[in-house]
């Protein structure tokens, strides 16, 4: 399949290549995407794995970092495709990027060319080492972009107008300048309540205070949206989304000023429009990461605080009975599809690496679980486990029994695990 990355004859052959890499294997899938992340004239290649993004937010493989991506990096969760983008939403277009890019290499000259040798070699899942090149990059693209006049290029490159450069470009600029302190508060994690409380508090203070400076200072809808995709992304980066919303409230009580009460409403609006999309399009992936944390924001929203609006309960029941489907759903489907297929081939060729699958398979699910029973779907889960411990020892009889006890003990415990390994003797010892 990597020869076929060499340049592509016609847009036909294109096709046919997306259509084989929407079924790949999940493995296979992570290789393309490295392949075509490491050309240096990406072409038609970067073209093949448009189609495939569901997916890759599903698995997030590591990306090799360049410049714009490494731009590009804490606005990740906002930005979406031309025919998703809709003005007056807390999200940028894609189609926007490159024109974006290239102005930010025009203003910048040969510090950018540097620090895309800095950042040569590096994985956007190794987040020290993006925490180091983002600290050489976002304060300076911050800088730029809350000054930049719209390029000449602007509406040729992206089909948008004058409008739409200040509302992509301001938010770009806050986000940008505060994305050092939300990557350190990423990787502080949630122990630390207290002190992540008052650096978030700091933090859209100085937002507020770049809001201020800029050329729409004036606009309360360019400050709306650059306060609201800030807190938009720390909704869903931060370990802890009480914080922001409590910070949000903190500078709203002590300062008079509604703006950072009401950004926040936006941003959880925001965050909750999109789990809603989400859930409602079957073709849409979510990563179990992703799962958890909208299931942590509807806890939030549930309880008594600053975002635990009335006005709100309905559409956070609504949201909880979907996700609860889900969950349900696809844990048996993960079961049928995943789990006892590669239960019955165990004891067969690969052994070693089909039983490392399984038990990432088997520790996915017992996420999965734990964020179901939160919904309230103990009685499922307990009988969809009950279900599956007692299909296992017939499946893998060329398996050994200690490797079915293992993935049932990651599943069900170490009880679980002892009933399905004397089973399993027995089969064995019955043959």
């Amino acid at each position: 399949m990597c020869a076929a990355l060499a340049p592509f004859p016609t847009q036909a052959g294109l096709h046919d290549l997306q259509r084989h890499l929407a079924t790949a294997e999940e493995g296979k899938l992570r290789e393309i995407v490295a392949l075509v992340d490491s050309l240096p004239d990406r072409g038609a290649a970067d073209g093949l794995i448009a189609p495939l993004r569901g997916r890759l937010q599903k698995i997030k493989p590591g990306r090799r970092l360049n410049t714009t991506r490494l731009l590009f990096q804490p606005a990740n969760g906002l930005i979406v495709a031309v025919t998703q983008w809709r003005r007056g939403t807390l999200t940028l277009p894609r189609q926007a990027l490159p024109c974006l890019a290239k102005l930010l290499r025009g203003e910048m000259g040969a510090e950018f060319d540097a620090i895309a040798h800095a950042t040569e070699g590096t994985m956007s899942d190794d987040h020290l080492a993006l925490l180091r090149a983002g600290r050489l990059l976002w304060p300076r693209a911050a800088a730029i972009f809350a000054q930049a006049p719209m390029p000449p290029e602007w509406p040729g490159m992206t089909g948008l107008g004058l409008a739409d450069f200040t509302a992509t470009v301001r938010p770009l600029a806050v986000l940008l300048g505060e994305a050092v302190c939300i990557e350190e508060l990423v990787q502080i994690g949630a122990g630390d309540e207290d002190f992540s409380r008052k650096a978030m508090r700091r933090c859209l203070a100085r937002a507020m205070m770049t809001v201020s400076t800029l050329p729409e200072r004036g606009d309360a809808a360019v400050a709306g949206r650059c306060l609201g995709m800030l807190l938009a992304v720390c909704l869903e980066r931060l370990p802890n989304q009480q914080i922001p919303l409590l910070a949000a409230g903190d500078l709203t009580s002590r300062g008079h000023d509604p703006a950072p009460r009401i950004a926040a409403d936006a941003a959880i609006d925001a965050s909750l429009d999109q789990a809603q999309a989400r859930l409602a399009d079957p073709s849409v992936a979510f990563s179990m990461e992703d799962v958890h944390r909208l299931a942590m924001l509807l806890e939030t929203l549930d309880q008594p605080g600053p975002a635990g609006r009335p006005a709100r309960k309905p559409r956070v029941t609504a949201l909880r009975r979907a996700l609860d489907s889900h969950c349900r759903a696809r844990f048996e489907a993960e079961i049928s599809t995943s789990l006892l297929p590669g239960i019955a081939g165990l004891g067969t060729a690969n052994s070693a690496s089909s039983l490392a699958a399984l038990e990432e398979v088997a520790r996915d699910l017992r996420r999965l679980e734990a964020v179901g029973r939160s919904l309230g779907s103990q009685a499922h889960f307990d009988r969809a486990l009950s279900d599956c411990a007692r299909a296992v020892p017939g499946l893998a009889t060329a398996a050994r029994p200690i490797d079915l006890a293992r993935v049932v003990e990651i599943l069900q415990g170490p009880e679980a695990a002892l009933a399905v390994l004397e089973a399993s003797c027995r089969v064995v010892n019955a043959g």
